[in-house]
C-alpha cells in the first residue's frame, strides 16, 4: 500500500504536468473555449475558432486528454470535447476564467457563435473552415 508522502508525491507530480501543459497558449485557449460554451465543441469547431491548422488543435486536445483535463467522445465521424466533469477541473476553471482578461478572447469567441450557429440538430455538420481554405 503506497504512503501518504507517496499519494502527495503523484499529486504534485500530476499538477505539475497539467500546468506544464497549460503554459502553451493554444491549449490554454482551448481550454478557455470550453469553459465558455454551454455544450460539448468538436474539432472543427475548434478549429475555425482558433484559426488553427486541424493537426495541431488535435495533437493539443490529445495532450489536454492525457492531462484528464477534457473527454472526448465519438459521434459518426465528428469528435466532441468537453472538459472534464471533476472537482478539480472544475476549480481550475473558475481560477482560469478569473485570471485571464476579461475579452482577451472575443474574436475567437465571436467565431465560436458563428461556428455553432451551423449546427443542425445540436450536431456539427460541417468540416473545418480553415481545413477546407487550404
Amino acid at each position: 500500500m503506497p504512503s501518504t508522502a507517496y499519494r502527495e508525491g503523484e499529486r504534485l507530480e500530476k499538477l505539475t504536468g497539467i500546468f506544464r501543459g497549460l503554459a502553451n497558449l493554444d491549449r490554454l485557449r482551448i481550454v478557455y473555449l470550453l469553459a465558455m460554451s454551454d455544450r460539448p465543441l468538436c474539432v472543427c469547431e475548434i478549429v475555425d475558432a482558433l484559426d488553427l491548422p486541424q493537426y495541431q488543435v488535435s495533437k493539443h486536445l490529445r495532450t489536454l486528454a492525457r492531462l484528464d483535463l477534457i473527454s472526448t467522445r465519438r459521434d459518426g465521424r465528428w469528435s466532441y470535447c468537453s472538459l472534464a466533469e471533476t472537482e478539480g477541473v472544475r476549480r481550475l476553471t473558475a481560477f482560469l476564467l478569473q485570471a485571464l482578461p476579461e475579452g482577451g478572447m472575443s474574436e475567437e469567441i465571436r467565431r465560436l457563435h458563428e461556428r455553432l450557429a451551423l449546427r443542425r440538430g445540436g450536431r456539427c455538420t460541417l468540416e473545418a473552415r480553415k481545413a477546407n481554405r487550404a
